[in-house]
């Protein structure tokens, strides 16, 4: 992944106010790449992201993480559990998707944004889980389309951190014809028999990269009487 770094002069605040990056929120642009990178820069725009991703995967940098970017100052009926007091752009770092409301991300912005993400929680020390990688709704509930319908956040989530979203499920591979239970400390078991766990589990299949699979097939093979 490369990051195209187009910092503006414009539409942040310098430093942080002694905060410290907590949480990664997901945006959705509403419109291009292009377009946005202009917006930014407009004074009137009185907004601003750290980052954006393209749909071909292009990744553009805004603002330096160290500084404070203007896209989460707004928060109504918050269901983030890690919201305070403050201004939440104090304490988070934010990525913009090119796309409108009801835009299926693609792949390229799938793997550019899991990537950029796994990086920035590496700088900032942020756990890799659903309570700080958030999408703009769950801080101002008024914005429901951002990010709308287009991001699957599991899939998502299975691709920054292959343990984060598959306990207690069942899984397989892009490519196999296997199944596997992911349990509770996301350990993946051969099924035998999966017909059984998929009528356990209503029939529920989450379907992964072949390699990533590949990767976590470790432990004993999971039985019914285990």
């Amino acid at each position: 992944m490369n990051v195209t770094k187009r910092l503006i002069p414009v539409n942040f605040t310098k430093g942080r106010s002694g905060f410290k990056p907590v949480g990664i929120v997901l945006h959705l642009m509403d419109g291009t790449l292009k377009g946005t990178d202009a917006w930014f820069r407009n004074t009137k725009s009185q907004a601003s992201t750290h980052y954006g991703v393209g749909k071909k995967g292009e990744v553009y940098q805004w603002v330096d993480e160290a500084d404070t970017a203007w896209g989460n100052g707004r928060v109504y009926k918050p269901t983030w559990k890690l919201v305070r007091s403050e201004n939440p752009n104090l304490y988070t770092i934010s990525i913009e998707h090119e796309g409108v409301s009801g835009h299926i991300w693609t792949e390229e912005q799938y793997k550019a944004t899991a990537e950029l993400v796994q990086q920035i929680a590496k700088r900032w020390d942020i756990p890799l889980d659903r309570d700080h990688i958030i999408i703009h709704s769950e801080i101002y509930a008024l914005k429901p389309s951002c990010t709308g319908p287009g991001l699957d956040m599991d899939k998502f989530m299975a691709l920054v951190s292959p343990t984060t979203s598959l306990q207690n499920v069942l899984v397989k591979g892009s490519a196999s014809p296997s199944v596997y239970w992911a349990d509770a400390k996301d350990i993946l078991h051969s099924i035998p028999s999966w017909e059984f766990y998929l009528e356990f589990f209503n029939g529920e299949i989450k379907v992964l990269d072949q390699k990533m699979v590949d990767s976590m097939k470790k432990g004993l093979p999971f039985t019914k009487s285990a």
